[in-house]
């Protein structure tokens, strides 16, 4: 946290292009390198360190999981000539690899970490290998600074580089292996243009009156200092599954349950619960509220 709060933002950070920046030019065919070992994972980590600027994106599976878990890393970087390089880590293949690799470059200020809306990446970082962000630039919280008409990262590739997102797998299994091609390309169109966007969000918040670059990046370093907590089990929880929904007519009713019933039905939730953390399942899967009910009767 302290390292989060107290590094000072570089100054070509809060610079801007004096005129607006050129047209993005689209990509037909994104490629990418597949890191699946720890010599491929030290190459990116060496090539990571030498960047000034990365563009970093996560794939992650919860519907099978109770925590969730990050099933694919995506790394997009610039070359001397402006060209990007996009990377694809195979995490669950590297599980035990990623800390020792990734985390110094995670870490360090000198290093700028484009992301998008990394609320949700920032505390599954830390989850699973226990990585901290310093130094975030969140494309998210530079379109809200802008008030553009939506924060999405569809919006901003449509706005900025006429590219319409493909949103076909984002509930996709990411942990399926080999991974298709067609998730592949679906993973760099989540940072392949994310570095290119860059100049065209500063250069408008540097136009911007009512905003600045300080106050994206200040929005941004918010992001960092989330921290990610266990769900805590609630013991009260039950009553919930005591609730049902009448999909048709959109009323909710009350399970009438005797004191030993619902006795019984607080038991199997807390059994539920405990049998989920400790498989890593959903709670869904290991016994549905339905079920729970019935089993209770």
């Amino acid at each position: 946290q302290k390292e989060i709060e107290s590094f000072s933002y570089l100054d070509w950070q809060l610079e801007a292009p004096d005129t607006k920046p050129s047209k993005i030019p689209i990509q037909g065919d994104l490629q990418a390198t597949w890191v699946d070992n720890k010599e491929e994972l030290d190459k990116l980590s060496k090539r990571l360190e030498t960047a000034d600027m990365v563009a970093i994106d996560l794939e992650a599976h919860s519907y099978h999981s109770f925590s969730g878990i990050i099933c694919l890393m995506q790394f997009t970087i610039k070359d001397e000539n402006g060209k990007s390089e996009n990377y694809l880590i195979d995490t669950p293949k590297l599980w035990h690899s990623i800390n020792a690799y990734l985390a110094e470059m995670f870490a360090n200020p000198a290093i700028v970490k484009v992301m998008h809306g990394a609320d949700s990446d920032i505390q599954w970082l830390q989850r699973d290998f226990g990585i901290y962000v310093v130094n975030l630039l969140d494309t998210g919280m530079a379109a809200r600074e802008l008030k553009l008409q939506s924060a999405g990262l569809a919006y901003l590739l449509q706005h900025y580089a006429n590219v319409t997102a493909d949103k076909t797998h984002q509930l996709s299994d990411w942990r399926q292996r080999p991974l298709p091609d067609a998730m592949k390309t679906y993973a760099i169109m989540d940072t392949h243009y994310l570095l290119d966007i860059v100049p065209h969000l500063l250069y408008d918040l540097k136009q911007n009156e009512d905003t600045s670059i300080q106050k994206a990046l200040d929005a941004s370093r918010q992001v960092c200092l989330i921290r990610h907590d266990k769900e805590p089990f609630n013991p009260l929880g039950y009553k919930k599954v005591m609730s049902g929904r009448r999909k048709k007519t959109g009323k909710t009713t009350e399970s009438e349950l005797s004191a030993l019933q619902e006795k019984v039905l607080a038991s199997l939730y807390e059994w539920r619960d405990a049998t989920a953390r400790e498989c890593d399942e959903s709670l869904h899967s290991i016994c549905s509220d339905q079920a729970l009910l019935r089993l209770s009767m």
